[in-house]
């Protein structure tokens, strides 16, 4: 990771390592103290600490002069009341200016109504519980924001101090509460169940603050309270708290009110003198530890300064002497290597005295300068000697190799090294040499062959396989050669043979061809004459149709004509159905005329001859209607088998006309064959006579091959002759 940097920079690593160790040291216990020192003063300050016990305290003392008051009706301690509420204001003010710089608004909040309460107070608008309650709950606030603020604190002694000091307040806050009950009870000679209740969990509330105060304070607070919280006023509260709880319902020992608050009054002031010497005792506790740990600051400040300048003096110390020594033996090394590269003609010591690793070092080196100076001079002989060897060979003489001698032993192996060269090489080029000259005399069985020595892919091994390949090449080729004559000389007689078939079989082809020309004539006239005999019939089934059409029309006419022969026979019938009517009317008039006439008598004779008559026609009429109908009826018959034999030469006639049709269009196929026909042959005709002119250029062309094949077999006959004379690997 390092290899690559100068040691001056190395040096400088070492040093800025254990610096940055000591600064990060120093900055972990800066980080360490500072956490202590906020610890210490992360809790509220001892002023906002102070200003709630003196607010609490104030507020104490106006509860009991509002509780006065509003007993004697308005009547007494107004005066004193107005000066309590004046200090118990500045207290508040107080707080409020300090907690409006820190952006807290609590003690604001809590006394936002105060003002409006006091005014009930002073209006009597307010009874001794309702003005008891208000002050207390005020007070009750307070101590829960002092709890919060003391749960802040990280210091243990100092969240000790703190706590017992909230217990003390608890305790006092209770004593007044007490206090006002226990007023209220002396002023009404009795206990009330309420106020008894309310006393009883003060009393409790109190011996619990103090014995978790004795628990939490520090020793000396507390020996401060045990010997402070004493004398004729606490025995005197507490004799007195002890006969309102032992006579409760009877007239409790008919104490005054006024001297029971005011003996409660000091005990509480003696708390309020307790309390401000443990605000006294924190603050000292506190100013303690915030001393102790900026001594630590300074104390661990200054260490570490020194620290850093004794690690700073050694490094420049240190760095100083052994950059010296570097610079001394780096120059010392550069005149030596200047010596080497031929810069200098001599190489001085290195001067470095120290007893040190670079004095060891540089003493070892200057040893072997003076060893290498001699050991130079022996070697440019035999560089000297070489240089004059290789330059000869360079121009080709491999006969002269290096005579000098060193006492350097690498050099004197690399001399014989490239002695052992020249001689090999010249070897080598020896037996190439030998090689390529029986080459010349067309002996191409011998090779060239690496030695195991040789190098791979080397300059040598690409000559011997350069001059193998070449060897393998031309033998290829003669082979090649050799099997291309033997190959020829044989293709050559087949085609010579080939030839005279060809020129054979153009000579007969030409004639069959001839012979199938003038049969292709024949049949192309032929051809021709059919296609004219075809459309002849083309017209002659166009003529045969124009009749068929004609005779349906015919036939269409006749059956017209039996329709309307048919219509008239209906006709007839209705008149003969008319005839045969009438007759057989006249048939019964004349019945009943002779019948008329038979009634007549002689008168009627005439009449009935003449009706006899009439009946006489009338059958005759009948008989000639029955008749006349059995022939219509007959020519009706005939009529309909006219029209069902008309309806059939219809019919044979559309058959005839699409047989016609048909005919027709195969004529018509056929014509169009025929013309495709002629042209066919007409084309086979024209490719059939240049076929026979292509024919006849063939055979002069195999004649002309013939004597080309001939050229060739004397040529192959001349390559194997020649191939036969060369000596090669695979000769047959």
């Amino acid at each position: 990771m390092f290899k690559n940097f100068y040691i001056k920079t190395k040096l400088l690593i070492l040093f800025i390592i254990p610096l940055l160790a000591v600064l990060i040291l120093l900055v972990v216990k800066f980080i360490e103290l500072n956490q202590s020192l906020s610890n210490a003063t992360k809790a509220a300050s001892i002023e906002e600490i102070r200003g709630i016990g003196d607010i609490i305290h104030n507020l104490q003392v106006e509860r009991g002069l509002s509780a006065r008051y509003i007993a004697s009706n308005g009547t007494n301690f107004k005066d004193v009341l107005q000066e309590q509420r004046t200090l118990s204001a500045s207290s508040i003010n107080k707080l409020i200016n300090f907690q409006t710089q820190q952006n807290n608004i609590i003690a604001s909040q809590i006394v936002k109504d105060l003002d409006t309460k006091r005014n009930l107070i002073d209006t009597l608008s307010y009874n001794l519980n309702q003005s008891g309650s208000y002050y207390s709950d005020m007070i009750s606030q307070l101590l829960n924001y002092y709890r919060t603020i003391l749960l802040k604190s990280k210091l243990p002694q100092i969240k000790n101090d703190l706590l017992a000091h909230y217990w003390l307040l608890l305790a006092k806050e209770n004593f007044g509460q007490l206090r006002a009950n226990l007023a209220i009870t002396f002023r009404q000679k009795y206990f009330s169940d309420d106020i008894l209740q309310k006393s009883s969990a003060n009393q409790a509330t109190i011996i619990l603050g103090f014995q978790n105060f004795e628990s939490d304070a520090n020793i000396d607070i507390v020996n401060y309270f045990k010997k402070t919280f004493q004398g004729e006023s606490v025995d005197t509260t507490n004799n007195m708290i002890q006969i309102a709880f032992e006579k409760q319902k009877d007239d409790c020992g008919n104490i005054e009110p006024s001297l029971w608050f005011d003996t409660a009054t000091k005990s509480i002031d003696i708390l309020k003198n307790i309390e401000d010497y443990s605000i006294a005792h924190i603050e000292s506790t506190m100013k303690k530890t915030i001393s102790s740990i900026y001594f630590e600051i300074m104390k661990d400040l200054i260490i570490s300064l020194v620290l850093i300048i004794v690690v700073i003096f050694l490094y420049l110390q240190i760095s100083k002497d052994i950059l010296t020594s570097l610079e001394s033996f780096k120059n010392g090394l550069s005149l030596f290597f200047d010596f080497l590269n031929k810069k200098s003609n001599n190489a001085n010591s290195i001067d470095i005295n120290n007893k040190d690793e670079f004095g060891q070092m540089a003493k070892l080196i200057n040893e072997n300068i003076e060893k290498t100076q001699v050991m130079i001079s022996l070697d440019n002989e035999v560089i000297a000697d070489a240089k004059n060897v290789v330059a000869r060979v360079n121009n080709g003489w491999y006969s002269q190799c290096i005579e000098a001698t060193t006492t350097n032993e690498s050099l004197e192996q690399f001399k014989e090294s490239v002695n052992e060269m020249i001689v090999n090489t010249k070897n080598r080029f020896l037996d190439v040499n030998n090689i390529l000259n029986l080459y010349t005399k067309h002996d191409y069985t011998k090779t060239l062959h690496l030695k195991p020595t040789d190098e791979k892919g080397g300059v040598l091994e690409s000559l011997i396989l350069g001059v193998n390949s070449l060897q393998n090449s031309i033998t290829q080729m003669l082979i090649q050669n050799q099997t291309n004559g033997t190959t020829l000389d044989k293709s050559s007689n087949i085609l010579l043979q080939n030839v005279n078939t060809l020129s054979h079989s153009a000579n007969s082809a030409a004639a069959a061809l001839e012979e199938t020309a003038a049969a292709l004539e024949e049949i192309t006239a032929t051809v021709v004459s059919n296609s004219s005999n075809i459309l002849q019939m083309s017209q002659y089934s166009k003529e045969v149709i124009n009749s068929a059409k004609k005779g349906q029309e015919l036939a269409k006419n006749t059956s017209t004509a039996m329709d309307e022969i048919t219509t008239q026979v209906h006709t007839i019938n209705e008149a003969i159905a008319v005839i045969d009517q009438i007759s057989f009317q006249t048939n019964i008039l004349s019945l009943n005329a002779a019948v008329e006439a038979a009634t007549a008598g002689e008168a009627g004779k005439g009449f009935a001859v003449v009706a006899a008559e009439v009946r006489n026609l009338a059958s005759r009429s009948a008989e000639a209607a029955k008749e006349i109908k059995y022939i219509v009826e007959i020519a009706t018959s005939k009529a309909n088998l006219g029209k069902s034999i008309s309806s059939e030469m219809i019919k044979g006639y559309d058959e005839l006309l699409q047989n016609i049709d048909k005919t027709t269009a195969t004529i018509s196929e056929i014509a169009n064959a025929s013309k495709e026909q002629e042209a066919g042959i007409t084309q086979i005709n024209d490719a059939v006579t240049g076929l026979d002119r292509q024919t006849q250029e063939n055979a002069s062309i195999a004649s002309q091959t013939h004597d080309i094949a001939i050229q060739t077999d004397n040529i192959a006959k001349a390559i194997v002759s020649d191939v036969i004379n060369k000596q090669f690997i695979g000769k047959s």
